[in-house]
């Protein structure tokens, strides 16, 4: 299928297809719904949502394929549904949505309409202190989820309810 890019500098997502060839692009700089301030991580789930961690907008916006807006959550902070720059982004296969919380040094674990449902901290997985620099988020469709720490030049494999299952 298609391609989606998050275009940092420009504060916007574009769609390719699968050729390479531009279709479209949404979001430009601001704070209103389908906004964006630095737009990291994307990830898609098997419905076809997309799922975006707005960076210094410290929130996750949901859009459908075309780009429309669907809802979004977090603010800025350090509870269960607030951020301190997320980064990473990825989905498993029922549709829940993990987010690297840099800033915070945490994943932390959505229902696809953005409901907490679990925190990772990672103390027990990366050593002493946890986290370092939460950057990336990806899964295998397996349930595998996985979580890179740059800092700690570390690739840490998950299962979806957090045991750790490599290093």
């Amino acid at each position: 299928g298609d391609v989606y890019v998050s275009d940092l500098g420009n504060h916007r997502i574009q769609k390719f297809s699968s050729a390479g060839e531009f279709i479209s692009d949404w979001g430009t700089w601001g704070v209103d719904n389908g906004n964006f301030a630095q737009p990291m991580g994307i990830a898609i789930d098997q419905s076809q949502y997309i799922y975006v961690a707005d960076y210094n907008n410290f929130r996750i916006q949901k859009f459908n394929t075309e780009g429309q807006f669907l809802t979004k959550w977090g603010s800025t902070g350090s509870g269960n549904d607030q951020f301190n720059w997320p980064q990473g982004i990825t989905t498993d296969n029922t549709g829940n949505v993990y987010v690297a919380d840099h800033g915070n040094r945490c994943v932390k674990k959505f229902s696809p309409d953005g409901q907490f449902i679990d925190r990772w901290q990672g103390d027990d997985y990366a050593g002493s202190g946890g986290f370092v620099c939460l950057q990336k988020m990806d899964s295998d469709g397996k349930g595998s989820i996985y979580a890179l720490d740059e800092c700690q030049n570390a690739v840490l494999r998950f299962s979806t309810d957090g045991q750790l299952l490599a290093k």
